[in-house]
Parts: C-alpha cells; structure tokens; sequence
C-alpha cells in the first residue's frame, strides 16, 4: 500500500503552520480550474496515492467544529520537528477523526497514507499507530 515517505509543504497562516492531508484544487464553485494541459491547479499538494506521511500527536482528539458541510475536526500534530495544524473534513471527516484517536494519546506517532478507492477514486485516508 502506502511505500514512499514524503514531505507536505508547510504553509503558514498568521500565527499558524499547517499542511493539507488531500490535495487542494483551485476551483470555480464547484468546477476544478484547468492549466493549459488540462490538468487540476494545485492551490496546496497533499498526501499522494501511496504515499505516507509521519506525524506525533499532539492533541488527544481533534478540535470538532460545525460548518456549512457538517463536521471537522482540527488536529495539532509535530510534523517535520514543527508544530503543524490539519482539518479532517468532508463526508469521512467523523470515521477519520475516530481513527486518529483510536490510534493512541498525545506522544503517539502516526503513520498517515492515502488511498484512491471506489468506483469514483475518492481519496481515502488511512491511520496507522507507528510502533
């Protein structure tokens, strides 16, 4: 499954470093914007298919908040011997914040990959407790 150890771009917000778990497209409402080849616009790159990334718990669970598309959740994770914050959301946002907790308490490192699964190859992530 997930082989290659890779590196996220950290950005920073104001006070905040974060990085993205899924990759964000640029978009049009809902429409992916396109580059002259015809390929999506990368505003932020994530996890790639089969790839993984490592990350130590900080939080014990993520930060729930309500939105206009249902729940998220905000973790804080060392990332990169950085302080980093990622949202979990869309329609897994609830089954992957329960698999984040259910991989152990603040210390814990985590192994965090991303499949492309199902008829559509939506990007499913997957959490793995890093003995």
């Amino acid at each position: 499954m997930a082989n290659e150890n890779i590196t996220l771009p950290i950005v920073k917000r104001g006070n905040y470093k974060d990085i993205v778990l899924k990759t964000k497209y640029k978009r049009n409402g809902v429409v992916m914007e396109l580059d002259d080849e015809d390929r999506p616009i990368v505003i932020q790159q994530g996890i790639k298919k089969d790839n993984y990334i490592i990350v130590e718990k900080i939080d014990v669970e993520g930060y729930e908040k309500d939105g206009q598309y249902g729940k998220s959740y905000a973790w804080k994770v060392m990332y990169e011997n950085e302080e980093v914050s990622f949202w979990l959301n869309g329609k897994s946002a609830e089954k992957d914040n329960k698999s984040l907790i259910d991989c152990g308490g603040m210390g814990t490192k985590v192994k965090i990959s991303l499949t492309k699964e199902g008829k559509y190859k939506v990007d499913t992530l997957h959490f793995e407790k890093v003995e």
